[in-house]
């Protein structure tokens, strides 16, 4: 029997079609991205002073607020474990906010370490 007359699985690591107007809109978005922001902009690189200013942490925030992002996070948890028994990856970790450790590094769900 030749290799010719045995057709292979498809392999689960083949990729998708390609989805033109997805594919448009990425192209208008790397572009976008590329430019950057106006050296006038308070978002071209800014200080870390300013950084920290904008931080939302958890601490701060009245009880009310961090019962909020407390729902908010279980919540997030709920829709992670549901996308992880589908196969999928969730679509964030934990609510936009960092806390502030004793040490007074700041720290954010994705990992990020910030020293003030």
């Amino acid at each position: 029997m030749s290799s010719d007359s045995q057709q292979q699985p498809p392999s689960p690591l083949t990729a998708p079609a390609v989805n033109p107007t997805f594919l448009k809109a990425l192209d208008e978005l790397v572009g976008l991205a590329r430019q950057g922001q106006p050296a006038e902009s308070q978002f071209f690189n800014p200080p870390v002073e300013w950084l920290y200013q904008h931080m939302p942490v958890l601490q701060d925030m009245p009880e009310e607020a961090q019962e909020r992002i407390f729902t908010e996070a279980s919540a997030i948890d709920r829709e992670a474990e549901e996308a992880n028994a589908a196969g999928r990856a969730a679509t964030r970790a934990w609510p936009e906010v960092v806390v502030k450790l004793d040490s007074g590094e700041m720290y954010n769900s994705s990992g990020g370490m910030y020293t003030h």
